[in-house]
């Protein structure tokens, strides 16, 4: 006897209630292949969104002794738990913050030095941010290279990318306090505002969930294993390996 096939049929969320939509998958990996292939500015701004989950205002606002260690401290709207402005750095965003300090336009002025992006072209050049004009260029170009399918009336940009971080880490993280901490939400609902579950994420789950379960209880389930052995029969180390089934 076979595992039975569950065949689910979820109640759809209406629009109004899923309010904006993330990236999907295979836009979303091919946004992370493609972002090691840009320029600093674009890798610094792309993870201080994705693995940050920092907001264009809190970005713009950053200055080069915002970061301790692999620490980001920032300045803005959101809070964490613990009452202070913080998020872990990943190891690429250190890299891309190390990378785009090579090659940061110069300074205008002593206090734009403070500041960790500057401008770098036309009549403001060197000077700090001052909009989120640049952060969302990085991100539209970022998404035009690397021709994402774009969710139904969005638009690239920042808050996109950050929609679609919080979604994918709550998908792989097993505790969603982790993605809430990171992301500087006070209240745990705002975090899971943007838990974005699928027919197709419930049935993996259950289809791990009942292996899991027939593990456990052993008899209550029947199923076919394939193993594999290695034959020491003399005619048949030709071909090698046999597959041999096994019920039990």
């Amino acid at each position: 006897m076979g595992r039975e096939e569950y065949d689910l049929e979820l109640p759809k969320v209406s629009p109004v209630d899923s309010g904006k939509q993330a990236l999907d998958e295979e836009s979303t990996d091919r946004l992370l292949d493609i972002v090691e292939k840009t320029p600093a500015l674009h890798r610094l701004i792309f993870y201080l969104e994705f693995d940050t989950i920092r907001r264009p205002s809190e970005i713009k606002t950053l200055k080069k002794n915002s970061r301790y260690d692999n620490i980001l401290r920032y300045e803005g709207k959101t809070r964490s738990i613990t009452g202070t402005q913080h998020a872990v750095m990943t190891g690429r965003l250190m890299k891309a913050w190390d990378d785009y300090l090579l090659i940061r336009p110069i300074p205008a002025t002593p206090e734009d030095d403070q500041y960790l992006i500057l401008n770098s072209q036309g009549p403001y050049k060197g000077t700090k941010l001052h909009t989120i004009t640049v952060i969302d260029k990085c991100i539209k170009e970022l998404c035009a290279y690397a021709q994402v399918k774009l969710p139904e009336g969005e638009q690239p940009n920042s808050y996109l990318i950050k929609r679609t971080s919080i979604t994918r880490q709550l998908k792989e993280c097993p505790d969603p306090k982790i993605v809430q901490l990171q992301a500087g939400h006070t209240d745990l609902s705002t975090t899971m505002k943007y838990n974005r579950v699928t027919d197709e994420d419930v049935k993996n789950y259950l289809d791990v969930w009942e292996d899991k379960k027939g593990l456990i209880n052993g008899s209550s389930h029947r199923r076919r294993s394939r193993k594999v052995m290695l034959l020491k029969n003399q005619e048949e180390l030709n071909s090698g390996y046999r597959i041999i089934e096994n019920e039990y």
